[in-house]
């Protein structure tokens, strides 16, 4: 699925969270309603960066403690993210704001 379903060149919040619960089936693909955090190595047969942000994600959204993230959980966990690709609150994140919070995230510290 594409984040901008309605293809207006911007994500809004809407379809931000839509396209978080589509990838949550994806990572839940036995519909379980929860993704152990070890199963991250079959999680993240992609890029170094998208496996880094998704093994951040993952902890991050993990707010029990019980190395299993819920559905609940990761919706949860995607708000903070929203805020930070949205940096001039105008509830559409441009191209350039989510490079920039993408370089962010991947810059090592």
């Amino acid at each position: 699925m594409k984040a901008d379903a309605n293809r207006d060149g911007y994500v809004d919040r809407a379809e931000y969270q839509l396209s978080g619960d589509c990838q949550f089936s994806h990572l839940d693909p036995d519909h379980h309603g929860a993704v152990p955090i070890s199963d991250l190595p079959r999680l993240a047969r992609s890029s170094a960066p998208q496996a880094k942000r998704l093994k951040i994600l993952l902890h991050s959204a993990d707010r029990d403690h019980d190395t299993t993230v819920t559905r609940a959980e990761f919706v949860k966990a995607r708000s903070p993210v929203w805020d930070r690709l949205d940096q001039d609150r105008n509830g559409r994140p441009s191209r350039k704001e989510v490079k920039g919070a993408r370089s962010r995230l991947e810059t090592p510290r």
